[in-house]
């Protein structure tokens, strides 16, 4: 559908265009957020990432200052190594985790190794700061052949790449997501809701319905949407949808028992409305502070769909589940042969 197969001045096109230029802001600030960590995380950590670097032992040996160092993931020949006997301590009273600190001749100095087997051969790990708890374990004499660092087995290249791999997808979804936004903002004819209402080419006429039904007086207001006799209408900021009561299969009320350190802590209820092209509303109570939200406001809300879908699934059911899951178009089907079915008999009264 495009632009001029809508009316320019429907309320339901005004709506879907100023949602979609919300939405824009939205995710334009979320996109720029995330190319912004993208590439100061790659320009923090872009020398560990094509590492390990070789270390120079007689240039390691002269350094006196952690700062100095060009790489921070390095790789290292350890020919020999002592047992210092010394424990590098991580982790909680309980679950602590000691690793052995080896020490390794390096031109007349000792560079610590945290190890969990002896070093020997090619290593691999990252430089990190001797700090002063354990330096503060060796002797003054000691202390003054020790390198002012310890090497730490491990190697966080595959971790490094995942997230900037990960960084970039989220970057390349979020601006993908704005400029779908923009687009939509333009011509409201390429948001989804306004297509389905346009697929029987009387758009104008529904658009006009949708907006008399909104200023009835039994139009229902719940959690942001809105009830009325043919539509439920979404028109939350920076979200827009508009769906006919005719394609619900199936709407039930789901709970959730919230706990608190193993101590229950309330519920939430949500109604959820399933429809026939498989996309799911779900319409929360409110959670804060604890307090249990309460449910009687997602029943009034649940018997009101049953009434203007009576044909529609009402109410948690395994059936419905599965078949929602394994053979939706079953499921859509049957409801589809009930939908007909009650019309056939509203029209013979």
């Amino acid at each position: 559908m495009t632009r001029s197969a809508i009316s320019a001045n429907t309320w339901i096109e005004r709506t879907c265009r100023w949602r979609c230029l919300a939405q824009t802001v939205l995710f334009g600030v979320a996109a720029w957020l995330a190319a912004w960590c993208t590439v100061a995380l790659v320009d923090a950590r872009i020398d560990d990432a094509m590492g390990p670097h070789p270390l120079d032992e007689a240039a390691l040996s002269r350094t006196g200052n952690f700062q100095s160092l060009d790489h921070q993931f390095v790789r290292f020949d350890c020919r020999s190594a002592e047992d210092t006997g010394i424990a590098w301590v991580e982790g909680k009273r309980g679950s602590e985790t000691q690793t052995p600190i080896w020490a390794v001749p390096c031109e007349g100095r000792v560079l610590l190794v945290k190890s969990s087997m002896r070093p020997s051969g090619m290593f691999v790990g990252k430089l990190r700061p001797l700090d002063s708890s354990l330096s503060s374990r060796f002797d003054a004499e000691d202390r003054k052949v020790v390198l002012p660092f310890v090497l730490a087995e491990g190697d966080p290249r595959i971790f490094l790449w995942i997230v900037f791999a990960l960084l970039a997808a989220g970057t390349c979804w979020l601006g993908y997501l704005t400029v779908r936004s923009l687009r939509r903002a333009l011509d409201p004819g390429l948001h989804p809701a306004l297509a389905r209402l346009a697929a029987d080419g009387h758009f104008p006429k529904v658009a006009a319905q949708v907006e008399s039904e909104l200023a009835a007086a039994d139009a229902v207001r719940f959690r942001g949407r809105v009830f009325t006799r043919s539509f439920v209408v979404d028109g939350r900021f920076a979200r827009f949808d508009v769906r006919r009561w005719r394609d619900v299969v199936w709407a039930y009320r789901e709970s959730t028992q919230h706990h608190d350190w193993f101590i229950p802590a309330g519920k939430t209820h949500e109604l959820r409305i399933h429809f026939s092209d498989g996309a799911r509303m779900v319409c929360k109570t409110n959670w804060s502070f604890g307090k249990a939200a309460s449910e009687e406001s997602v029943d009034e809300a649940l018997r009101l769909v049953s009434v203007r879908a009576p044909w529609a699934v009402a109410g948690f059911d395994q059936g419905a589940h599965w078949a929602w899951r394994k053979d939706r178009a079953a499921l859509v089907d049957a409801v589809a042969q009930r939908r007909a079915e009650i019309d056939a008999a509203d029209g013979a009264a």
